[in-house]
């Protein structure tokens, strides 16, 4: 059935009916609903609004009962906070609709009578949205973030050493400026080296980026603020908060928080042992904090519970009615807070060590030779394991250089044991510059050809990995590099 406001024409008509479908104008509801008067049930704050379903990372998804109240509490937070929307702003939409957040920001700019497109549903020809439509805000998550800063630095590239020197200097410039609480010379970097760059990618009119689902690196939010000469934020949230629970202020030039929590929520540090994370600590990696622990929420935007799991309810909440997110956190000396671990999807080596494979992966997927990477751990073994996708764009480039892969195709290219060397002095880069543990190496690993994708059933719709899937569909490589 098809709902049309305004007069619907004879042709109109005649179209939906050879779909084997009807069309009724607003008028005609309007009488159809007079003719059968209802009782007038408006709508109570503990109502249940929606049902959002968790990504289902590591096992079945859970259905997510968000009340009225939950999602009013997380809305007017995330405006007070810092979205702040006006009837002039230009929103793309291109997130899932069935997911929290996309529906939280939504939901602000339709209050703010502001005006949202919708994308064309693929993330390949997300350029060509942004160009078309031009948003003001931009919601995005690392990966395609991390995706925009490749194709920027490798366009720049092309265009020769002077001008890549150039931009890279004008880069270094006003990054230090700008960490310095000054825009000093963006009035010259700007028209000289950036406003094109924003353009081509249809990001010119950007006020704000905000990005969320995982934590973005220091260096491409960095990159991303110089370039799109804009704020570039992260904030934090849950399905289970109704949307962001904490966001960055724009005006905080620093890097590695996701800002304080917003007005409908209370946080709390839950002690860790087994990790070594204690709430009475003052001190990470040698830097002074607040406290270290699980991160526990609670506040009018968390919700009553899952649909029909009363022991999934009961177990995602502690006596005080806190939410645990299973994320470990610390708070910074200005109060603002850090994810800098895994509670929930961490697992324990043959020798009693526990690893976090999404920190590692976050870690070693912002090798630029790395377009996805996924890290395993078993109990019963006493090192990690990897599959990996190379970036196939900056790979191929490197291969140009390297006389044996110069020729070969891509999927060559990753069978080859030049690239296999490579990436392995590349983690072992990473391993040293982000002062890992030794039993946080990457001992053996397989390279793939294929990406994954929401449509091979590998990520979930925020391009989460599909752990159990990842596993299942790998079991053999993973069995295979655990017994040579």
């Amino acid at each position: 059935m098809i709902i049309q406001i305004g007069e619907i024409s004879e042709k109109t008509r005649e179209v939906v009916k050879q779909c084997n479908l009807k069309i009724y104008s607003f008028d005609e509801i309007l009488e159809a609903g007079k003719a059968h008067p209802a009782v007038f049930n408006p709508p109570c704050a503990e109502d249940v609004c929606t049902i959002c379903y968790t990504s289902g990372t590591t096992g079945l998804p859970k259905g997510a009962m968000i009340t009225n109240r939950n999602f009013i509490a997380a809305l007017m937070g995330t405006i007070q906070q810092e979205l702040r929307p006006e009837a002039w702003d230009r929103y793309l939409s291109y997130l899932p609709l069935a997911h929290v957040l996309e529906r939280c920001v939504q939901l602000a700019f339709i209050v703010a009578g502001a005006r949202v497109g919708y994308s064309q549903g693929d993330t390949r020809k997300i350029v060509d949205d942004l160009k078309a439509l031009r948003p003001t805000v931009f919601c995005s998550v690392p990966r395609l973030l991390n995706r925009m800063y490749d194709a920027i630095k490798a366009s720049i590239k092309k265009q020769g050493r002077v001008v890549e020197a150039l931009f890279n200097w004008g880069l270094r410039n006003k990054m230090y400026w700008l960490q310095h609480g000054e825009d000093k010379y963006s009035r010259f970097f700007d028209p000289v080296l950036f406003d094109r760059v924003r353009k081509s990618a249809g990001l010119d009119c950007v006020r704000v980026t905000i990005s969320g689902s995982a934590p973005l690196s220091d260096e491409v939010k960095q990159f991303l603020r110089c370039v799109l000469n804009g704020a570039v934020v992260e904030g934090y949230g849950a399905t289970e908060t109704a949307g962001p629970t904490s966001i960055e202020l724009s005006m905080d030039t620093s890097v590695g928080s996701v800002g304080g929590p917003i007005a409908a929520s209370t946080f709390k540090l839950v002690d860790v042992p087994e990790m070594g994370y204690l709430a009475t600590d003052r001190e990470h990696n040698g830097q002074p904090c607040l406290g270290r622990g699980e991160l526990c929420i609670k506040g009018y935007n968390i919700i009553s519970g899952y649909y029909h799991s009363p022991e999934l309810t009961k177990a995602a909440f502690d006596e005080e009615g806190f939410f645990r997110t299973g994320d470990i956190a610390i708070i910074l000396p200005n109060y603002a807070v850090k994810i800098v671990d895994r509670k929930k999807n961490f697992f324990k080596l043959a020798q009693g060590e526990y690893v976090a494979a999404e920190k590692l992966e976050i870690l070693y997927g912002a090798s630029p030779f790395v377009s996805q990477i996924f890290v395993h751990g078993d109990s019963l073994q006493s090192y990690l394991v990897a599959i990996v996708v190379p970036e196939k764009g900056y790979v191929m480039r490197w291969a140009k250089t390297v006389p044996a892969l110069k020729d070969l195709s891509f999927e060559a290219v990753c069978a080859s044991k030049e690239l296999h060397d490579t990436l392995a002095a590349e983690f072992a880069r990473v391993m040293k510059e982000s002062q890992l543990k030794g039993f946080e190496r990457i001992q053996k690993f397989s390279v793939e050809s294929e990406g994954w994708s929401v449509e091979n059933g590998l990520l979930t719709p925020t391009f989460k990995l599909l752990r159990k899937n990842m596993k299942t569909k790998y079991q053999d490589k993973i069995s295979e590099m655990y017994a040579n």
